[in-house]
Protein backbone atom coordinates (compact mmCIF):
# COMPACT_ATOMS: atom_id res chain seq x y z
CA UNK A 1 0.00 0.00 0.00
CA UNK A 2 0.92 3.54 -0.51
CA UNK A 3 -0.42 6.70 0.47
CA UNK A 4 0.43 10.30 -1.22
CA UNK A 5 -0.99 13.91 -0.40
CA UNK A 6 -1.39 15.44 -3.35
CA UNK A 7 -1.77 18.97 -4.21
CA UNK A 8 -4.32 20.55 -2.06
CA UNK A 9 -6.79 24.04 -2.88
CA UNK A 10 -9.23 26.28 -2.21
CA UNK A 11 -12.16 24.66 -3.67
CA UNK A 12 -13.66 20.94 -4.41
CA UNK A 13 -14.68 21.01 -7.76
CA UNK A 14 -11.90 20.32 -9.57
CA UNK A 15 -10.50 17.35 -7.52
CA UNK A 16 -14.33 16.04 -7.46
CA UNK A 17 -14.94 15.97 -11.67
CA UNK A 18 -11.61 14.33 -11.41
CA UNK A 19 -12.64 11.74 -8.91
CA UNK A 20 -15.91 10.92 -11.02
CA UNK A 21 -14.79 11.82 -14.20
CA UNK A 22 -11.12 11.89 -15.29
CA UNK A 23 -9.24 14.43 -16.68
CA UNK A 24 -11.49 16.76 -18.16
CA UNK A 25 -9.63 16.12 -22.16
CA UNK A 26 -10.06 12.28 -21.28
CA UNK A 27 -13.27 11.73 -19.27
CA UNK A 28 -12.49 7.83 -18.79
CA UNK A 29 -14.75 5.79 -16.72
CA UNK A 30 -12.51 5.40 -13.77
CA UNK A 31 -14.88 3.27 -12.16
CA UNK A 32 -15.73 5.98 -9.52
CA UNK A 33 -17.33 4.58 -6.13
CA UNK A 34 -18.12 6.19 -3.14
CA UNK A 35 -17.44 3.78 -0.31
CA UNK A 36 -17.00 6.16 2.63
CA UNK A 37 -17.59 9.80 3.60
CA UNK A 38 -18.60 11.53 6.62
CA UNK A 39 -22.18 11.60 8.15
CA UNK A 40 -22.70 15.41 7.46
CA UNK A 41 -22.51 15.40 3.76
CA UNK A 42 -24.59 14.30 1.12
CA UNK A 43 -23.06 12.12 -1.50
CA UNK A 44 -23.56 10.97 -5.12
CA UNK A 45 -25.71 7.64 -5.27
CA UNK A 46 -22.73 7.14 -8.49
CA UNK A 47 -20.50 8.64 -10.75
CA UNK A 48 -23.04 9.00 -13.46
CA UNK A 49 -25.32 11.07 -10.07
CA UNK A 50 -24.88 14.58 -12.11
CA UNK A 51 -27.03 16.57 -9.52
CA UNK A 52 -25.30 14.71 -6.48
CA UNK A 53 -22.14 15.57 -7.44
CA UNK A 54 -22.60 18.91 -8.32
CA UNK A 55 -24.31 18.86 -4.83
CA UNK A 56 -21.32 17.45 -3.41
CA UNK A 57 -18.94 19.95 -4.88
CA UNK A 58 -21.56 22.47 -3.12
CA UNK A 59 -21.14 21.28 0.33
CA UNK A 60 -17.27 21.76 0.04
CA UNK A 61 -17.43 24.90 -1.54
CA UNK A 62 -19.75 26.17 1.41
CA UNK A 63 -17.77 25.36 4.10
CA UNK A 64 -14.73 26.68 2.22
CA UNK A 65 -16.42 29.89 2.42
CA UNK A 66 -17.68 29.95 5.42
CA UNK A 67 -13.90 29.59 6.58
CA UNK A 68 -12.65 32.18 4.30
CA UNK A 69 -15.20 34.80 5.77
CA UNK A 70 -14.26 33.62 9.51
CA UNK A 71 -10.30 33.53 8.76
CA UNK A 72 -9.80 35.47 5.89
CA UNK A 73 -5.82 35.49 6.27
CA UNK A 74 -5.72 31.54 5.62
CA UNK A 75 -6.51 31.52 1.94
CA UNK A 76 -4.25 28.36 1.35
CA UNK A 77 -4.52 24.55 1.12
CA UNK A 78 -8.51 24.57 2.36
CA UNK A 79 -9.49 21.19 0.73
CA UNK A 80 -7.36 18.52 1.12
CA UNK A 81 -6.12 14.95 -1.24
CA UNK A 82 -5.04 12.31 -0.42
CA UNK A 83 -4.69 9.06 -2.70
CA UNK A 84 -4.05 5.57 -1.04
CA UNK A 85 -2.87 2.88 -3.73
CA UNK A 86 -2.48 -0.97 -3.56
CA UNK A 87 -0.63 -3.68 -5.51
CA UNK A 88 -2.12 -5.53 -7.46
CA UNK A 89 -0.88 -8.62 -5.20
CA UNK A 90 -1.92 -6.64 -2.43
CA UNK A 91 -5.20 -6.17 -3.78
CA UNK A 92 -5.67 -10.06 -5.16
CA UNK A 93 -4.60 -10.69 -1.12
CA UNK A 94 -6.76 -7.92 0.85
CA UNK A 95 -10.17 -8.37 -1.54
CA UNK A 96 -12.34 -5.56 -0.91
CA UNK A 97 -13.03 -6.13 2.87
CA UNK A 98 -9.37 -5.97 3.32
CA UNK A 99 -8.69 -2.49 1.75
CA UNK A 100 -11.87 -1.12 2.48
CA UNK A 101 -11.01 -1.50 6.37
CA UNK A 102 -7.27 -0.42 5.64
CA UNK A 103 -9.14 2.73 4.22
CA UNK A 104 -11.15 2.59 7.66
CA UNK A 105 -7.46 2.37 9.97
CA UNK A 106 -6.13 5.41 7.46
CA UNK A 107 -8.85 7.42 7.38
CA UNK A 108 -8.44 7.87 11.55
CA UNK A 109 -4.61 7.91 11.92
CA UNK A 110 -4.86 10.68 9.67
CA UNK A 111 -7.71 12.51 11.73
CA UNK A 112 -9.84 12.81 8.62
CA UNK A 113 -12.76 11.22 10.41
CA UNK A 114 -13.16 15.00 12.39
CA UNK A 115 -14.03 16.89 8.83
CA UNK A 116 -15.98 16.47 6.20
CA UNK A 117 -14.72 13.66 3.90
CA UNK A 118 -15.58 11.50 1.10
CA UNK A 119 -13.17 8.28 -0.17
CA UNK A 120 -14.02 7.34 -3.98
CA UNK A 121 -12.53 4.24 -5.04
CA UNK A 122 -10.96 3.67 -8.59
CA UNK A 123 -10.84 0.40 -10.89
CA UNK A 124 -9.56 1.87 -13.81
CA UNK A 125 -6.04 0.48 -13.07
CA UNK A 126 -4.44 -2.14 -11.70
CA UNK A 127 -3.54 -0.77 -8.75
CA UNK A 128 -7.57 -0.01 -7.28
CA UNK A 129 -7.28 3.09 -5.17
CA UNK A 130 -9.05 5.55 -2.97
CA UNK A 131 -9.15 9.44 -3.49
CA UNK A 132 -9.54 11.00 -0.41
CA UNK A 133 -11.21 14.50 -0.75
CA UNK A 134 -11.36 16.46 2.60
Amino acid sequence: MIARNLKSGKFSDGLINYAFEGRELEHKDKGAEVVRYSDDLLVPFSAQDKEGILELKQQFNERTSKYLLENPENKNNLIGHQILSFTKEDSEKLKDDGMNKMLDDYIKLAGLEKTKFVAIKHKDTNNPHFHIIY
